[in-house]
Formats: C-alpha cells, sequence, structure tokens
C-alpha cells in the first residue's frame, strides 16, 4: 500500500482541556502503525511538544490551507463551517471527530462513538461510524489490567477548566482511602499535598496514569474521555459535567453503565450530594460497562475502505 499523508487538525489548552488532543493523537498512531504520514496541528494556548510530537501550532481564526492531503481528521467544538469546507476541499477524504451532531458537516466520515449517536444524525448524507464499536482507547490502557485496589481516583480534566480538583479533596478529606490525583496546574500542587494520604500524579506519563486508574475501586472525573477509560477497566465512577458539551453526554454514560452517578456542579448543594454519592457507589465492586478495545482499528479499517473506493 502507497504511504498516506493523513493530517489531524483540533484544539486544547487551559479552557479546553486535552480530550480532543487525546483522541486525535489516538487515531493517529494507528495510521502511523500503517506506516502513513502524519501531519499534527494543533489549537492551542499550552504548549504540549514534551508529551506529544511534532506539533504544528494553529488558530482557527486565520485558518488556511494550502497543502493537500490524502486523509484529513478536524476534532473540534470552536472551528467554523468555513474551516470544515476549506478541509474537505484540500483532501480526498474528510473525518469529522463529533460528539453531538455539531454541525451539517460536509460530504466526508462522521465518527461519534457516543453509546446513542444514531440519534444525532436523521439524514445519510455521509459515511457515519457510529457507537461504541469506534471508541478509540489508547494503547497503554489496552494494555492495562484491572488491579486488585482499595484507592479513589481523581481526575478532573487535563486543565481542570471547572477548578474542581481541590473543592473534591476538601469533600473526601476525612476519607481515609488512598487518593490518586491527576494535578496539571502547577498552581494547584501546594495546596494538593497538603492533604493526607493523597499520590500527586502531576502532567502523568499514560503508564502512570492507567496504573493508578487500574488499582482503584472509585473514581470521580469529567464527562470526557477519562469516562470511557475507566469503564473500560470496570471502575465504578462519578460524572462532575464542567461544560455545557459534556452536559448532552451524561444521561447515555449512566444508561449504558459507564458511569454511576452524576453531580450538576451547578447545584449549591453539590458537595454535600458528592458525599452521599461517593458511599453509595464505594458499595459497587465493578461496573458493567461494555467497552471494546479495537476502536481505533475498525476507524482505520473504514476509513480506508472509503477511501480506497474514491
Amino acid at each position: 500500500m502507497d504511504r498516506l499523508k493523513v493530517a489531524f487538525f483540533t484544539e486544547a489548552g487551559s479552557k479546553r482541556g486535552m480530550g480532543h488532543l487525546v483522541r486525535c493523537h489516538t487515531i493517529s498512531q494507528e495510521f502511523k502503525k500503517h506506516q502513513h504520514a502524519i501531519f499534527f496541528n494543533l489549537v492551542s494556548d499550552i504548549r504540549y511538544d514534551s508529551r506529544f510530537k511534532n506539533i504544528n501550532y494553529i488558530t482557527w481564526e486565520n485558518f488556511t490551507l494550502t497543502e493537500t492531503y490524502d486523509i484529513v481528521f478536524i476534532d473540534s467544538y470552536e472551528a467554523e463551517q468555513k474551516v470544515y469546507e476549506a478541509i474537505s476541499k484540500h483532501c480526498k477524504v474528510a473525518v469529522y471527530i463529533d460528539d453531538y451532531g455539531r454541525l451539517i458537516y460536509p460530504n466526508g466520515i462522521v465518527v461519534n462513538f457516543a453509546p446513542e449517536a444514531k440519534a444525532y444524525f436523521k439524514t445519510c448524507n455521509n459515511k457515519y461510524l457510529l457507537g461504541l464499536k469506534y471508541l478509540p482507547l489508547r494503547k497503554k490502557l489496552v494494555q492495562t489490567n484491572k488491579q486488585s485496589g482499595n484507592a479513589i481516583f481523581i481526575m478532573l480534566g487535563g486543565s481542570d477548566t471547572g477548578g474542581l480538583t481541590l473543592s473534591v479533596l476538601k469533600v473526601l478529606k476525612n476519607n481515609t482511602l488512598k487518593k490518586y490525583v491527576v494535578i496539571n496546574k502547577k498552581s494547584d500542587l501546594l495546596e494538593a499535598k497538603k492533604y493526607k494520604n493523597c499520590s500527586i500524579l502531576y502532567k502523568p506519563t499514560d503508564n502512570i496514569l492507567f496504573d493508578a486508574m487500574s488499582k482503584s475501586s472509585v473514581a470521580i472525573t469529567t464527562a470526557s474521555m477519562s469516562v470511557y477509560e475507566l469503564a473500560y477497566l470496570k471502575i465504578p465512577t462519578i460524572i462532575l459535567a464542567v461544560a455545557e458539551n459534556q452536559y448532552k453526554g451524561v444521561n447515555q454514560f449512566l444508561k449504558f453503565n459507564l458511569a454511576q452517578q452524576n453531580i450538576n456542579i451547578l447545584n449549591k448543594n453539590w458537595k454535600q450530594k458528592l458525599r452521599y454519592s461517593f458511599e453509595k457507589v464505594c458499595q459497587i465492586k465493578r461496573t458493567r460497562a461494555v467497552v471494546g478495545k479495537n476502536g481505533n482499528n475498525c476507524i482505520y479499517q473504514q476509513v480506508m475502505r472509503v477511501f480506497n473506493e474514491k
């Protein structure tokens, strides 16, 4: 097979988190495994060069595209329709990663791995890859086995855009269980270290992150990719949704046992509700979530099938 040029356009940063970046990078590794050339473009106010290699930083506001590619992926909550139109005209196959039917996408492939993704798309103008079958999971996670442990895993977004980590630690300060706390904001480090029995994971590698996940018996996280990752390890999870796009997916997470409780942080009594929910979820040993591990390959196979039919 010829070596194809495959480009990714996505976003991350202090107010966006890392979800889009992580899942695009995960998919890119599947194409890289098949010897294709990868071009990674990122809109961000934070540089991630220490963790992700060969990133080209761009902006949506001044977006132009002169280079042509064989396949282009775009994953965004912010890019305007004109960006999608420009991308679709500069590649043989355009792939749009979607979470809630955000746009009427140009001709191409739409990927939405939410359990009830089919509800978002009433027309059939594009090729659709819908449902958990197409969930992209990181290689290190798939290689991780659930371990017997009795600990709390806390990760509230790559950038903790809701500023909730310290609040959650305060709520659980009297709980004697070991706590694995993911911190990506340097400003939170000193305060987090004041709490007893906490293992602080500052900007952890995938190995460290998934090892901590696997040793946990309950988790608290945002309505993001981390919910899917924890569900893969069958760890009972409480969701704190922190953004409008996250609110849209919460009911699906609960319905399909990907998470067990949801806390609305807009409720003035959310901290008390978290205490109650935590005690309830602690009684669950393992979830009944059904999350496969071949989503990356399923995406690759379907995208390549469309490409070869062009």
